[in-house]
């Protein structure tokens, strides 16, 4: 799916986590738009393959657990599930998220609702909609659908109280006063979703070289690390430039090339 720098931006801060879904389903043209193969990219560093399902009826049996401070999911009647092999640990949640993100842009632009989901599901029931090898695990969910309006006045209550960390909390100095490209890049990774929304990732480094580590440790820290490494590479893409992720004893760097070409004669958008 290819989204203009504009679209890409606006997926990236108009995405929220939703709670609550209409009844209707994902119609097949979203549905081809959301799940094309084409344009998505890989970190390279696990196997991981996302499986789509759908219920005639809603998931509520399967997203039994509380998420965060707002509640359960209710009324998502599709959702994607995010797999790798089970011997895969950190590596496999980070190559999740990282997969599992562009979905979730993608949905972002197509105005559908999603929500990152890590323990709080029934295992045993999801396996009645998903296809499970012997050898393989699921590492996180996304549900998916069409957003309902909310009236629960105490989750918004709740949920306008989370705040994102300052752009120091995030990246170093050094980074912070770099160009508008670089800048903008870690203000997208600041947006990116995580799981209570702890943000555990810290950049450093130099423009032309970032390097991206967990300011802590958690059971999704990977994942988050997955989710932001995204953002802050669509965003590079998007201006134009070419960098990709690579790993430097264990910590994911990436060196970015910025293009040569004027900023009005280029054609700014990411394939994901």
């Amino acid at each position: 799916m290819r989204l203009t720098y504009g679209a890409l931006m606006q997926a990236i801060l108009s995405r929220k986590s939703v709670r609550r879904y209409r009844s209707e389903a994902i119609d097949a043209s979203s549905r081809q738009a959301l799940l094309e193969v084409d344009g998505l990219r890989r970190l390279n560093i696990a196997q991981c393959r996302a499986e789509y399902i759908e219920s005639p009826e809603s998931l509520d049996h399967v997203f039994t657990g509380i998420i965060g401070s707002y509640g359960k999911i209710r009324g998502a009647r599709a959702a994607l599930c995010l797999i790798t092999p089970s011997h895969e640990k950190n590596l496999g949640q980070m190559e999740a998220g990282y997969l599992g993100e562009q979905y979730v842009l993608r949905a972002a632009a197509l105005g559908l609702g999603t929500c990152w989901v890590g323990g709080t599901f029934d295992y045993k029931k999801l396996m009645g909609h998903c296809s499970i090898g012997p050898e393989e695990k699921v590492i996180a969910i996304i549900a998916l659908g069409w957003p309902a309006e909310d009236k629960d006045n105490l989750r918004h209550m709740l949920h306008s109280m989370v705040r994102h960390k300052e752009m120091p909390a995030i990246a170093s100095k050094n980074l912070l006063g770099g160009p508008p490209w670089l800048t903008t890049a870690i203000h997208a990774a600041g947006r990116a979703p995580s799981a209570i929304n702890l943000q555990p990732w810290f950049f450093s480094g130099t423009p032309e070289r970032v390097e991206l580590k967990a300011s802590r440790n958690g059971a999704f820290t990977s994942i988050d690390l997955g989710i932001a490494m995204l953002h802050f590479e669509a965003v590079i893409l998007a201006y134009g430039h070419s960098g990709k992720w690579e790993f430097d004893k264990g910590i994911p760097n990436i060196s970015v090339q910025p293009t040569e070409v004027p900023q009005e004669q280029r054609t700014n958008f990411v394939d994901m």
